[in-house]
Order: C-alpha cells, then structure tokens, then sequence
C-alpha cells in the first residue's frame, strides 16, 4: 500500500459511497464515508482488509488495518476500528462481482447459542435475508474453503439434530419405520434403496419438519432451513460458479463434502460442497452443490445422504 498526501485523500472522496449502501468491487478501492461507520460491518463480507491513513496526529501520521473473514496479514501497526464521516478509506473487495455492504448491518446482528455452538447472524448484500453465519455443527466461520473446523455436521435429509448428524456417529444399516425418536446413529442403506426411513415417501412431514422456527428441528429458534429457490437466490444466480467462488459469497461456504450413506465414510472434503434445502423433490431432495470447476442446483440427491446445513432466519 503507497502512502498518499492527505490532500489527495480526501480529493478523491468523489468516488464515495451513497448514503449508507456502500459498493464494494474486486480489488483495492478508495471509498469515502458519509456517516461514521464501525468497521465490523465488512466482517463476513466480500472485503478481506480495510486500511485508513491516520493524519489526525501530525508527528504520528500512520495507516491502521482492519482485517476480515479470518484473513491474516503481516503487520505490527495500528489498527482502525471505527472510520468518521467525512474521511476516506481503502478496502479489498475478494470477488469479482463484488457486494453492497450496507451500514446499518451491525445493527442487525445478534449472537446465537444452539445445541451448544455459538453462532452470528448476517445480512444478504442480495436479498436483505438474514442467515447464520456459519454451517450448522461448525465451530467458526470458515477461513478457506477447506477449513475443517467449519465443515460442521452432516445431516441426513429431514432428520432432527438427534445426533446421527456428527461426522463420527456410529451407524446402523436399518431404514427407519418414522421420522421420529430414531436414535442417534447414522442410518446406512444402499444407493438403490436412497432414503433413510419409510415412514415419509413423499417427503411432506420432513418438509414441514425442517421448516420449523421454534427451535425443535435443526436451526435455532426464529430460523429454518432453507428452500431451494431462496438457496438459489445467494449462490448460483449470484456469482457462485464453483467451490472458490462458494467460499468467496458472503455465506463462506466450504467444501465439505459428504458423508456416505451406504458406507459412513466422508467423501469429496475440500473439493465438494453440498447444501441441502427444505424442498423434496420425491424420492429426492433438492440441494445447491458445488465442486472446482461448477456449481448448479442438484434435485436428485438422495434423502440418505449426509450433507451440510446453513439456516435461514424465517
């Protein structure tokens, strides 16, 4: 980063954001604030490093960094936490379709504690939807696409969060006869048969099931599991064209992978991701998936299968 005159520091303020939506693009960018902005706004954005050069102590003039999505940066200066209306900045957008970052996003996130994992909230640069921050069963927000630590848990479709989701649960190779009280292991079935119970064909009362906002099914209270079409909505029809550009896009999904049912073994981690919806397309279930060289929606993956889930607030 070249240091610039404080006089061409704010000349160029004419290239600021608009009120309180600020566009992002790819690469370095000099953007103006128009009110005071508290920099943790960017975090779980498309912005990877804030810098702003400090010229309010005249025999200390020096650049202060803010740095998001678990990104790391060799520096041992300053570091900026709040930017006051009227000054300049610098961010790195991380996508080449960039995104809006809207200012009034910190006051709308809040902090979730379910089944024992912390998660955020966060707010679409595309739809205005709020979501979790991360997967659910992952212990933070991932920092590539292939950090184990936010993979999270790997449900079969429709399935409570009974404990069978865990990536070592142990396993049992007998559909079950309902969707309820079916312990906690892993129901392992052959690809022919592709569901895991008999006790729902067409999918509706598992549908139902995941839809739930009062925090009985997989997602904390207020929240559900999505359907394909609001899926669809942030990823593929947003720049998610493969695994890179699926960790890139605000939700930072990884490439977790699968865990087989026929075997229990996970499958394809960090090259693959699969995200299931609340949609049943019987005898399957619709999903994003996404792997290095594409991205699509996918409406035949069986119900048997272990795969991610990212809730959606309702």
């Amino acid at each position: 980063m070249k240091k610039i005159s404080p006089f061409l520091f704010m000349l160029l303020l004419s290239h600021s954001i608009y009120a309180q939506n600020i566009k992002v693009e790819y690469g370095w960018q000099l953007l103006g604030a128009t009110e005071d902005i508290n920099v943790s706004i960017f975090d779980n954005s498309c912005v990877d490093y804030i810098w702003q050069y400090n010229h309010t102590n005249i025999e200390n003039q020096k650049w202060l960094l803010h740095i998001s999505n678990n990104q790391t940066y060799n520096y041992t200066g300053g570091y900026v936490t709040n930017i006051l209306a009227g000054s300049g900045f610098w961010v790195k957008g991380n996508t080449e379709i960039g995104c809006d970052v809207n200012t009034s996003m910190i006051n709308q996130k809040e902090t979730i504690v379910f089944l024992n994992k912390t998660y955020n909230s966060i707010v679409s640069p595309y739809t205005g939807r709020t979501w979790l921050d991360r997967n659910i069963g992952a212990n933070k927000v991932c920092s590539s696409y292939n950090d184990v630590d936010c993979y999270g848990d790997y449900f079969q479709w429709g399935r409570d969060a009974d404990g069978h989701q865990e990536s070592n649960s142990s396993m049992v190779s007998e559909q079950a006869i309902d969707i309820d009280n079916n312990g906690t292991d892993f129901i392992s079935i052959s690809w022919t048969t592709g569901d895991w119970t008999t006790g729902d064909v067409n999918g509706s009362l598992r549908s139902l099931n995941w839809s739930k906002i009062d925090g009985t099914s997989v997602c904390p209270i207020g929240y559900r599991v999505p359907t394909i079409t609001e899926l669809e909505n942030e990823t593929i029809n947003n720049g998610v064209t493969q695994n890179i550009t699926a960790y890139e896009n605000f939700l930072k999904l990884p490439s977790a992978g699968y865990r087989s049912s026929v075997d229990g073994l996970l499958i394809a981690t960090d090259s693959r991701g699969y995200i299931w919806s609340s949609s049943d397309l019987s005898p399957y279930a619709a999903v994003i998936y996404f792997d290095p060289s594409q991205a699509y929606t996918s409406n035949n993956t069986y119900r048997s299968s272990g795969l991610s889930v990212r809730c959606i607030k309702n």
